[in-house]
């Protein structure tokens, strides 16, 4: 499940099928769409800007728990308190679902998904839900499943991105990030069914106290995972597998090599033999 919004000045509500169905398809979705496009050709983008915001808006990532929010009479001053299910990351409930927003593609934007598309295994392939052409036309929109082992929505963006060899808008980080609908002649791709019963227990279970607790920042140290792999000669999920205590005692790696530079504890390696290290593959 996931949410969306019918204007900014109100409380989310949990989409159904019927509902998505018929913003994709509303012929003032087609209008607004044409007009912001035709604005933007013409290089007004503040009337872009204004345009696009008039459109459909879905946050595909979560549903919300009931809060209040306040607003304030700008000409009196007078404050009043709504309750309802505010667009707010402190009481999200992820449901697994993942977006990457590819911005300012070059050339043909289809030809270039339908590239990025052929170089995932059939496994990845078949975690994508929907991909559509964004209000500029000049951008796509994937949203797929998050994959829990290997991080938060940030991570799964960022390690998504780099299989389709595409670079990401990293500030779709946080779980209040929504993004505006176009028309069913802008999707590539979807799975509709899946995309709007999907709900990962798994996902919401490991990181929706995180997320509460404002920490949407990535979790993987993608510099250091690079230069680890590169001299190692190991895949991103071999690397990944090291970090993982399943695997068994001698795929473990010391703490400082998995986690965010300024966050390790790197007293954890005092008690790592060099001879295990050694075996790893791991150089001081």
């Amino acid at each position: 499940m996931f949410s969306f919004q019918r204007n900014f000045g109100l409380p989310t509500e949990v989409i159904t099928r019927e509902q998505f169905r018929a913003l994709i398809t509303a012929p003032e979705t087609f209008r607004k769409v044409k007009e912001a496009r035709e604005v933007l050709a013409r290089g007004d983008k503040s009337a872009y800007d204004n345009k696009k915001k008039s459109l459909p808006f879905v946050i595909f990532i979560a549903t919300y728990d009931e809060s209040d929010m306040t607003f304030e009479n700008k000409q009196t001053g007078e404050k009043t308190t709504k309750r309802g299910q505010w667009r707010n990351q402190k009481y999200c409930r992820l449901n697994g679902l993942c977006v990457i927003d590819f911005d300012h593609v070059e050339g043909d934007v289809r030809k270039v998904w339908e590239e990025a598309f052929a170089k995932l295994s059939d496994e990845d392939k078949a975690r994508i839900l929907f991909v559509f052409v964004t209000p500029s036309g000049h951008g796509l929109k994937v949203v797929f499943m998050a994959d829990a082992n290997v991080g938060n929505l940030i991570d799964n963006q960022i390690v998504f991105s780099k299989k389709l060899g595409l670079n990401p808008d990293e500030a779709c980080k946080d779980a209040s990030r929504g993004a505006f609908l176009t028309t069913e002649e802008d999707v590539i791709f979807i799975d509709e069914e899946k995309l709007i019963t999907y709900e990962s227990e798994e996902f919401g279970k490991r990181y929706n106290e995180e997320y509460h607790a404002g920490n949407s920042q990535p979790t993987i140290d993608f510099a250091k995972e690079n230069i680890y792999s590169k001299e190692n000669n190991l895949s991103s999920k071999e690397y990944r597998n090291i970090g993982d205590p399943s695997q068994g005692d001698d795929n473990k790696i010391p703490k400082f090599l998995d986690e965010p530079s300024g966050k390790a504890e790197r007293q954890d390696t005092m008690a790592w033999p060099i001879a295990r290290l050694s075996r790893l593959g791991w150089r001081a």
